[in-house]
């Protein structure tokens, strides 16, 4: 009984080290206490035979038209890796469409031409969204 009251003991005091506030789990929160939460979709490594690879086209498929009145337009960036995700290029941003605008697509063209290919998708505002692993790409011609 000793035993279990200082192990109880023990995972309270490093409860109250560690966090210091306690939270309710709320399927609809948008936010962490009012902190802006980062949701981040990486896609594993794609590449043909090591063939160079265009990518004039690239499509996210998600919910779009979730704007609401805190984020009226919100957007999703892209950052692009040529190099197996080793490093990334300069994020690129588009919206998720307005709220309401259920047809909006995300759309990134002129992607280049790479080997291989990493895609990560972040956003930080406030909507519900999911980053589905549903992407479209339009392929160019291999020169190699």
């Amino acid at each position: 009984m000793a035993c279990d009251h200082y192990h109880n003991r023990l995972w309270q005091d490093s409860v109250r080290r560690c966090c210091r506030e306690i939270y309710t789990l709320d399927a609809d929160a948008l936010t962490e206490n009012g902190e802006t939460v980062l949701r981040r979709r990486t896609t594993r490594p794609y590449f043909l035979e090591r063939k160079r690879i265009g990518c004039p086209k690239l499509e996210l498929v998600t919910k779009v038209g979730k704007g609401n009145a805190t984020v009226e337009d919100p957007v999703v960036s892209l950052k692009i890796s040529k190099d197996n995700g080793v490093t990334y290029h300069t994020p690129r941003q588009k919206s998720l469409g307005k709220m309401g605008e259920y047809d909006a697509k995300t759309i990134w063209r002129k992607n280049g031409r790479a080997y291989d290919w990493v895609f990560q998708w972040n956003v930080t505002d406030a909507v519900d969204v999911s980053l589905s692993r549903h992407m479209r790409i339009s392929h160019g011609k291999s020169k190699d």
